[in-house]
């Protein structure tokens, strides 16, 4: 954003499609300066949908050029089991089935997949295996319709498998997290 200097002193920040009502990213203000009339915020998105820019000044009115660009990442994870397009958190999860292996999923470093199913009280099984890059760290969870973990994964050489029994009639969550970009299969029977 450029603006003279003679002019009002302008900030930015930007908000998340999840946070459109808070006063800031994270609790974070990303505002960064470049000079008296210039003002850069660069950001790595890390959830899908519609970012919020706000554009302020101290008080006094003030005119400003603004120059948005979106670069691609140097991992695209394609979110094919999302109806839309992005499965990075719990409100965005991709319906998965049961009794299935899905294979070709893919999941940029440090980042999170996230896929739902209605459960009923039953027990299932869950096995991620890591097809292309490196398991180490992998993480396979299930969490409740509140966001709350219910269980952990076992993680093994090839990836990792979670037991548990489901106790309510109600939407379950599954979380796979890697610090490394991996392509893997997801298998959840019950």
């Amino acid at each position: 954003m450029t603006h003279p200097s003679s002019q009002a002193n302008l900030d930015m920040t930007l908000y998340s499609p999840y946070q459109a009502d808070f006063p800031d990213l994270n609790g974070v203000k990303f505002t960064f300066g470049i000079g008296q009339d210039e003002e850069v915020l660069e950001y790595e998105a890390r959830h899908c949908g519609t970012h919020y820019l706000k554009v302020f000044s101290n008080g006094a009115a003030a005119s400003y050029e603004l120059d948005v660009q979106k670069t691609a990442g140097s991992c695209t994870d394609d979110d094919t089991r999302s109806a839309s397009d992005c499965n990075h958190g719990l409100e965005d999860a991709s319906l998965f089935p049961w009794n299935q292996t899905v294979e070709g999923l893919k999941l940029c470093s440090k980042g999170d997949d996230w896929y739902r199913h209605r459960g009923n009280a039953a027990y299932i099984l869950g096995q991620v295996t890591v097809t292309s890059g490196d398991p180490a760290g992998l993480e396979f969870e299930i969490y409740d319709i509140d966001g709350q973990k219910l269980a952990d994964g076992d993680p093994d050489s090839t990836g990792a498998s979670i037991e548990y029994t489901f106790t309510t009639d109600d939407m379950y969550y599954f979380r796979v997290s890697s610090p490394n970009t991996i392509e893997y299969e997801l298998e959840v029977l019950q």
